[in-house]
């Protein structure tokens, strides 16, 4: 993309998404206080469409492009939606994880790939493969990927029909999703089936 750097205004007026947050022919992001506890750096709404630094792709190639004027620093909470249900479901493999510093995704993905390749695969196995760099297979990288957004929607009580079509696939595969979180978490369906019995019996859980 060339600009003609005299001419910004103009393109903030008449662009669209990231052009209307060009300042000094600087792509800029706004930061919102509001949307989250801590606030974050986000895009939509507010200030125009500014850039969303939250949600770039992840390929090193293109974050290259990101080259900041004075420091760039990195913040974030480990695991905190994690760490939270692992608290509310009380003792079982999660907290396990946690505790041992391990990352659910890559556990959760060796149930998902016993489902879908009916073979056995060690976490360590998967971790080496998507979570060390120059090691990276790009199957067990979208296994994995899978498996964080199996860990997500379940957590928050999905289906196998929301999990179908939120991957794209049938619902018998979206079913063995669901089964592969279950198996492995077998502490947050027990404490899912008791705010269900909740809900019917009060009408509010907590």
């Amino acid at each position: 993309f060339e600009f003609d750097s005299a001419n910004l205004d103009t393109y903030r007026e008449n662009g669209k998404g990231f052009l209307q947050s060009l300042y000094k022919g600087r792509l800029h992001g706004g930061y919102k206080l509001y949307g989250t506890d801590t606030g974050r750096m986000s895009g939509g709404g507010g200030l125009n469409s500014t850039v969303n630094y939250q949600n770039m792709p992840t390929p090193k190639e293109f974050r290259k492009l990101f080259l900041p004027k004075g420091i760039m620093a990195f913040a974030d909470y480990t695991a905190m939606e994690v760490s939270i249900l692992s608290q509310i479901s009380g003792k079982g493999p999660l907290e396990e994880l946690i505790l041992n510093k391990k990352d659910m995704h890559c556990y959760t993905a060796t149930a998902l790939y016993k489902l879908v390749y009916n073979e056995e695969i060690s976490y360590e196995e998967i971790y080496e493969k998507t979570q060390v760099e120059g090691k990276e297979d790009p199957k067990f990288v979208k296994l994995r990927k899978d498996a964080k957004g199996t860990n997500f929607m379940c957590s928050y009580g999905a289906t196998a029909y929301g999990i179908s079509n939120e991957f794209g696939v049938s619902l018998e595969e979206g079913a063995l999703f669901l089964k592969a979180y279950y198996d492995s978490y077998p502490e947050v369906e027990k404490y899912m089936e008791i705010c269900q019995k909740q809900a019917k019996k009060f009408g509010y859980v907590k």
